[in-house]
């Protein structure tokens, strides 16, 4: 299969890093892969609030595979941002519309809700009609982050009563389900590996403690019961560490060899996504989660011949799932080799964002940062801005491999182009996240 190629030149602005023209064209990028009255897939059955994946199909020329569903996982993800976007006086043109957005993602959950006898509630893929898409897993991650969301639309100020009152029943559907589930095996985030997950156990502890502060979901179900699962969850985290100064993704027994078993992105990505106020032994900025971070950042130097150029200019280095990855979008071709996701750049992005501002008021976090990141970036970090640097190396090297703020899902290890499906919902997510997190520096 012919991919698609790219001739534009690969050049960024360091004066333009998150300006807000790039970020007004990433919200209406995002905004196009949302199924509205206004903006529906033809010849395919849609709800207004599904949200596609990517609009590529296996009839495009970039990949064999389809896209066009709604991941529960990144939906509820892309609803985190847009919600954060909805409430931004920055932004107050699209506040309408993303509150009407956010009220079509509450019914469209509803509607898979009442699906869920034909399937586990944890199933992964939804058609856009709200119907379970064929032959695809349980990822149990994917209900624990749309509780989380659904909490986000709750506090946001922005839901009529009516909406609201729907919320609340959709989070008490997903909490049921997890309380009976929360410590059975299941798929990770890449859809590859079916065990015990650090990401997994960590969305669903903060979905847990989200839950934990309101009367209405601890009396649907008891406190005491809550606080039994966020301690069962925390025991299973420790397994992640055990004989190691770092999170491993995976420690399913007879899973080690496994794909992207041991050092792995989603773990940043857990970092960002299921950090709460509990138990400090798990928090973003404590020393193994700097570890953690810095021994995937170290294991793709050499992964990817592109770091070479990038890393002498100062950016990068360019990130992937896990090492050794070979999944490319593109599963007929007979060459299936790995490459840098967009979402992984901008993930450590936002990582050091967040250092940054909690550096801010514990200057302490400085040597840390230094100590874990120093070798790995070549540069020393002695203040605030130097860890903010670290991260603006990550979003500039996106804004290197984009095309007029368009992200695919990967871009090639020795080119720099972009490749595999295209506009890929997570890839706009994740920049929106560090943008944000950049902006409240």
């Amino acid at each position: 299969m012919s991919q698609v190629q790219f001739y534009y030149p690969l050049s960024y602005n360091p004066e333009l890093l998150c300006s807000s023209a790039d970020v007004t064209t990433v919200i209406g990028l995002l905004y196009n892969n949302i199924i509205r009255q206004d903006n529906m897939m033809t010849g395919i059955a849609s709800l207004s609030g599904a949200i596609i994946a990517s609009p590529s199909v296996p009839a495009d020329p970039e990949t064999d595979q389809n896209y066009v569903y709604d991941w529960v996982r990144d939906s509820a993800i892309t609803m985190h941002e847009v919600i954060a976007v909805a409430k931004l006086d920055t932004y107050s043109g699209w506040c309408a519309k993303l509150t009407g957005v956010i009220k079509n993602y509450i019914q469209f959950t509803k509607v898979v809700q009442s699906h869920s006898e034909d399937v586990s509630l944890g199933y992964a893929r939804w058609n856009l009609n709200g119907t379970p898409s064929a032959n695809w897993t349980v990822q149990n991650d994917g209900p624990a982050l749309r509780i989380i969301a659904h909490i986000d639309a709750v506090e946001s100020g922005l839901l009529s009563e009516v909406v609201k009152q729907q919320a609340l029943e959709n989070i008490k559907v997903d909490l049921n389900y997890l309380v009976n589930v929360y410590l059975d095996s299941c798929f990770n985030i890449w859809e590859e590996v079916y065990g015990e997950h650090f990401f997994t156990s960590k969305i669903i502890r903060r979905a847990f403690s989200d839950c934990r502060k309101y009367e209405i979901f601890t009396d649907f179900i008891d406190s005491a019961i809550l606080d039994e699962c966020i301690s069962d969850l925390e025991d299973r985290m420790q397994l992640h560490i055990q004989g190691r100064d770092y999170f491993k993704s995976n420690i399913t027994p007879g899973s080690d060899g496994e794909k992207g078993n041991d050092k792995n992105i989603d773990v940043l990505l857990a970092l960002l996504y299921g950090e709460v106020g509990k138990n400090p032994e798990f928090s973003i900025d404590t020393s193994r989660s700097m570890a953690t971070s810095a021994a995937v950042v170290r294991s793709f130097i050499s992964e990817y011949p592109l770091n070479h150029d990038d890393m002498a200019i100062g950016l990068g280095p360019n990130l992937g799932r896990y090492p050794f990855d070979n999944y490319d979008g593109d599963t007929s071709d007979h060459y299936n080799i790995g490459h840098p996701w967009f979402i992984s750049g901008n993930a450590m992005a936002a990582f050091f964002y967040k250092i940054a501002a909690l550096a801010q008021s514990d200057e302490s976090l400085i040597p840390r940062v230094q100590s874990y990141f120093s070798d790995v970036y070549s540069q020393d970090i002695e203040s605030v801005a130097d860890i903010v640097s670290l991260g603006d190396r990550h979003i500039l090297t996106t804004q290197r491999h984009w095309d007029h703020c368009h992200m695919s899902e990967q871009y090639d290890r020795r080119t720099g182009y972009m490749k595999s499906v295209r506009d890929l919902t997570w890839s706009y997510a994740t920049y929106l996240m560090a943008a944000r997190l950049r902006a409240a520096l």
